[in-house]
């Protein structure tokens, strides 16, 4: 879509759909899945799915906005299965943490024994981890100078795009 405005720039609204996804272990690591480095002001419907989760894990998601906000959320899982939807404005980063309660290790702790040459012969830890899937549907405005600007000489120059947010957020509502 492509709107006017009373400064005589042209601004366009677009829609894009970014995903990412991964396989992460629960070992208190952050992963970025996301990131948004432009000025241009933006709404992101974002929606973070968790699977195959193989032993204990806590998973939060973590949402960076433009203005220095940080938005933590646990994602509730059960059987090792959860999801869960956001929606931001002016997302910059969407990333996700998981962090093992009890064992770190799928399988718990090795076996007791009384021999202490056998406590941990033939058992070999595997560390938990998780699969995850992030899908963003973000719409975000671009506002360029619709006119041409003029040199000293009075020669023509083409207009540059800038990064100025879109005062026409109503239609980003």
């Amino acid at each position: 879509m492509t709107y006017h405005m009373k400064n005589n720039e042209e601004c366009f609204i677009e829609t894009h759909y970014p995903e990412a996804s991964n396989t992460q272990v629960c070992d208190g690591t952050t992963v970025t899945y996301f990131e948004d480095f432009t000025k241009n002001h933006n709404k992101a419907a974002i929606e973070v799915e968790i699977e195959n989760v193989t032993g204990p894990c806590m998973v939060t998601a973590i949402i960076e906005t433009r203005c220095g906000q940080t938005i933590e959320r646990p994602i509730n899982l059960v059987n090792g299965y959860g999801e869960r939807s956001f929606q931001v404005e002016d997302v910059c980063r969407v990333a996700l943490r998981g962090e093992s309660y009890g064992s770190p290790y799928q399988g718990g702790y090795p076996p007791a024994t009384n021999d202490a040459a056998e406590s941990t012969s033939g058992w070999c830890p595997s560390p938990t981890t998780f699969e995850a899937e992030v899908e963003l549907e973000k719409t975000f405005c671009i506002c360029c100078p619709n006119k041409e600007k003029h040199h000293h000489g009075g020669s023509k120059q083409k207009p540059v795009c800038g990064c100025t947010a879109c005062q026409y957020k109503a239609n980003l509502n």
